[in-house]
């Protein structure tokens, strides 16, 4: 039983739930209650989102905290980020030749954004069900990136104010 399937039928039993009334409010098959909690399906973003409402739940109560989700201090966190910004910088280097972001439209970067998303959620279930690192820290970075350059275009980083 994955983290997540354990707290998802702990949640469930808690409220008193079967798993056909969770699968019921959720709008879910029972089927795929019964084997997100017993580990051998991980939910996509959207069941994810319908069990959690079904719970009263916000999805990252659902998720297992790991040292991933904790403050980190010293020199491993320290190594960690730089391993992160080295990644981003890249990323930026890869596409460097295709003239920048300043030029793009806020809606064509924020469509992007949406699809490295998409591919990181795909990384987090990449290897069995669970998360690859290197994957998950290169998609990370092209998400963040993204982040970084829609906020240049909407003047965010610059402290403008759309008011």
């Amino acid at each position: 039983m994955s983290k997540l399937g354990r707290e998802i039928r702990r949640r469930r039993e808690a409220k008193g739930f079967s798993q056909t009334k969770l699968a019921a409010a959720a709008d879910i098959s029972v089927s795929a209650i019964s084997r997100i909690e017993a580990g051998k399906r991980s939910p996509n973003s959207a069941t994810l989102i319908k069990i959690a409402r079904a719970l009263d739940a916000e999805v990252y109560d659902l998720l297992p905290k790991q040292t991933l989700l904790e403050p980190r201090v010293g020199r491993r966190g320290r190594e960690e980020l730089s391993a992160f910004a080295a990644a981003m910088a890249r990323k930026l280097d890869a596409n460097a030749h295709k003239g920048g972001w300043k030029g793009e439209s806020p809606l064509w970067l924020f469509a992007r954004l949406c699809e490295e998303v998409q591919e990181l959620e795909e990384a987090m279930y990449a290897k069995e069900g669970e998360p690859d690192p290197d994957a998950v820290r290169e998609e990370c970075a092209d998400v963040a990136n993204f982040c970084m350059m829609l906020s240049d275009v909407t003047g965010a980083l610059e402290g403008r104010s759309g008011r």
